[in-house]
């Protein structure tokens, strides 16, 4: 059995769920099931972060394959992962995937109300909660992932990048940018082959994955998740009935139910994001030799880039 040596570690919402896929077609690439276990999060509250033998037993399937590899996105975002990572395999090939981290945080406050993570409907509001977050306060009673809730560190990426730089050197870490990523799938699935030493004409499946869905209904979703006797009751369905049913389900409920979240954000909370965050967009582009300050000055195809990629 191969040990992992291929990690996806960020950012959220950025294509990684895509690109894990994509990677996961290939003949001498193996990626695990599920995509996060989290196993190197250790400096972090995680509730769905594995064990050490549950984690081995993800890559038991793993046979004749130069990579094995699995896509935790919070790594980038931990403290500590790199160095866990590297003392683990220090051959380990990292990929980081990055967005502009305006769209990102209004697309990932959308995935941690779907799963329960957050409970604050509208994006300013969470946004302005972080203070009362950061000290402990108004953590939602489902939360399995209260970091996430600090939405502003989450796209600070100057420093995380530097700690995998530091630890694997330059060489051993691919960054791609999903505007890239989006707008020519194949060239850089293609690109990211030919970085680890791979056949890059092999046929995969390109679709998109991770597409966004209606919110489910939320007061339903934190019923669930609260009572145990419903958690029993849900886990028993899911063994008669398949989960997407069961998700098409839940999402009709609350698409019919419930106000639904605006697909792009307001334009004056959109500019503000872009002034507040202009100081780490120019630091990022002088890190990686990429200048991308186009992302505070000119208003995203929001529109185009959430609902892929939600």
């Amino acid at each position: 059995m191969p040990l992992p040596n291929l990690f996806i570690v960020g950012a959220p919402k950025c294509g990684t769920t895509s690109m894990h896929t994509y990677l996961g077609q290939h003949p001498e690439i193996f990626m695990c099931e599920p995509k996060e276990p989290y196993y190197f999060l250790t400096d972090m509250l995680h509730k769905d972060r594995y064990n050490t033998k549950a984690y081995f037993a993800l890559f038991k399937k793993a046979k004749n394959v130069k990579y094995a590899g699995e896509s935790s996105v919070v790594y980038l975002y931990s403290r500590t992962a790199a160095k866990k990572i590297h003392c683990f395999c220090r051959t380990a090939r990292i990929i980081i995937m990055l967005r502009n981290p305006v769209d990102l945080l209004y697309s990932l406050h959308h995935q941690l109300l779907f799963f329960g993570n957050e409970d604050i409907f509208d994006f300013a509001e969470a946004l302005a909660a972080e203070p009362d977050r950061a000290s402990g306060k108004r953590i939602p009673s489902t939360a399995f992932f209260p970091h996430g809730l600090l939405y502003r560190k989450i796209v600070n990426f100057t420093p995380q990048i530097i700690r995998y730089f530091n630890v694997f050197g330059h060489n051993a870490v691919k960054i791609i940018i999903f505007d890239d990523f989006f707008q020519d799938t194949a060239r850089e699935y293609q690109r990211t082959l030919q970085w680890l030493g791979l056949r890059d004409d092999v046929q995969v499946d390109l679709s998109i994955k991770n597409i966004r869905q209606p919110l489910p209904n939320l007061a339903i979703q934190r019923l669930l998740r609260r009572n145990a006797f419903l958690r029993k009751c849900r886990s028993a369905i899911l063994k008669i009935v398949p989960t997407p049913a069961i998700s098409t389900v839940q999402h009709a409920i609350g698409a019919v139910t419930q106000k639904q979240r605006p697909k792009t954000m307001r334009a004056e909370l959109r500019a503000e994001l872009q002034e507040e965050l202009r100081p780490q967009i120019e630091k990022l582009s002088e890190l990686i030799n990429r200048d991308l300050t186009h992302w505070c000055r000119h208003p995203a195809n929001q529109q185009k880039l959430v609902t892929t990629e939600s």
